[in-house]
């Protein structure tokens, strides 16, 4: 950089080692640094505070498409540092706290510390760290693989094959454990009623039209962004969202008709934005991460209590994301082909969703976060499961419109299904 006759080089320290271990070495030792109006609180969990002072001696940056800037530490921290900040107690930091300190949640990395900025009585999160599991790739990465894998077979292999393949059966047992884990993370999440913070609540009418309101409010937005972008869209999303413009009227009206439902179940501390590339992938074990929420939303919406429900919509999204995403890049498919695997691949997609589905719901047992009457659960769950496919639309023709034909379609399957 030049300032008049001054030059000098202007460094991103995120990834430095000094600077790093000036961070944990701060947070190990709980300093305050400032003064009472303006100061920068390094705390660590019960967790960080029992360990030696780490000594770093390598750094990496974690490639990866976010928000944040992530770093390895000697192959046992990971620190992520807050690009996009807001005032307020930050999500991550109330779940990951209580997940470590309080429900002793084995399958998430654990909190080590936080870095905040207080100022009076506002604190800003500025960077989290936590334990570095060692593992194989995330579950959007792993899946994605394994589908890519499953349609070039699918071309050879007929139907009947499907079932002794060593590679399907993975697949199927690693959605069954995601399952398990997703339904622990939620029976975790509601352990100390005494909290108020993570205390559960009865679902009530009200919800259901905040819902029905906010629902609406999307689909809104959506088809107005449609409308602006549509001549811009490129093949094959231009025709699908034609025929989605046109499906305007059902969509409402679908979003309408549910505004007086009833629900029986409960509203917890949730992920809030849970999807394949949440899960890591660890010697057949699956640990969940990231529990900053939709960056999207604000942090008060991002602390609010949901339904379970959300959580598993988001996940049960991601496969069928998956599934078509794998389709979208299948090479040299002739039309045949490409209806053919479609139409098989789909179904194995179905079969991928069910297993985590019925995982899920074996682990929870009867427990009350979600109604007892099978319709309504299913009722519950499909409604977020469209608002999801709708928020996928908007995301996608605003940041990547390549990809928005797969939501787009998503969204037109479920309306023939329910319209």
């Amino acid at each position: 950089m030049r300032r008049g006759s001054r030059e000098g080089t202007l460094v991103d320290a995120a990834a430095e080692r000094e600077f790093i271990a000036a961070l944990l070495a701060k947070i190990h030792k709980a300093e305050t640094v400032g003064s009472p109006a303006q100061k920068l609180e390094f705390r660590p969990t019960t967790v960080f505070a029992g360990m030696p002072l780490p000594e770093v001696k390598s750094v990496a940056a974690v490639e990866r498409e976010q928000s944040n800037s992530s770093m390895v530490a000697d192959g046992r921290y990971i620190v992520k540092i807050l690009r996009r900040i807001t005032a307020g107690v930050h999500p991550e930091i109330k779940i990951g706290r209580f997940l470590v300190d309080v429900a002793h949640f084995q399958n998430a990395p654990a909190l080590l510390g936080t870095v905040e900025l207080v100022e009076g009585e506002a604190r800003t999160a500025l960077a989290v760290v936590h334990e570095f599991v060692g593992n194989q790739g995330d579950a959007w990465t792993i899946t994605g693989a394994a589908l890519d894998r499953f349609i070039d077979e699918q071309r050879l292999l007929t139907e009947e094959t499907e079932a002794g393949n060593p590679e399907t059966a993975s697949m199927l047992q690693r959605m069954r454990q995601i399952g398990r884990r997703t339904a622990e993370l939620h029976l975790a999440l509601t352990k100390r009623s005494d909290i108020a913070a993570f205390a559960p609540e009865p679902i009530s009418a009200a919800d259901t039209v905040r819902w029905t309101e906010a629902h609406m409010a999307r689909a809104r937005s959506t088809f107005a962004l449609l409308e602006c972008s549509l001549k811009n869209l490129p093949e094959p999303a231009r025709p699908l969202a034609e025929h989605l413009l046109a499906q305007r009227d059902a969509v409402l009206k679908h979003i309408e008709a549910a505004r007086d439902a009833t629900y029986q179940g409960m509203k917890i501390r949730h992920h809030g934005d849970f999807h394949l590339g949440q899960v890591l992938i660890a010697k057949d074990d699956a640990y969940i991460l990231d529990f900053e929420g939709e960056t999207r939303r604000t942090l008060e919406e991002r602390r609010g209590k949901e339904p379970p429900a959300r959580d598993v919509a988001g996940f049960l999204r991601s496969i069928d994301y998956a599934v078509s995403a794998a389709l979208s890049r299948a090479p040299n498919l002739t039309p045949e082909e490409r209806t053919s695997l479609t139409e098989r691949t789909l179904a194995w997609g179905d079969k991928l969703a069910t297993s985590y589905w019925e995982s899920y719901r074996e682990t929870l047992g009867a427990s009350p976060l979600w109604p007892a009457d099978e319709a309504e659960t299913r009722a519950l769950l499909d409604r977020f499961v469209f608002e999801k496919a709708l928020y996928e639309v908007e995301y996608e023709v605003g940041n990547r419109p390549a990809w928005a034909h797969i939501p787009i379609e998503a969204v037109l399957r479920m309306l023939s299904q329910h319209v």
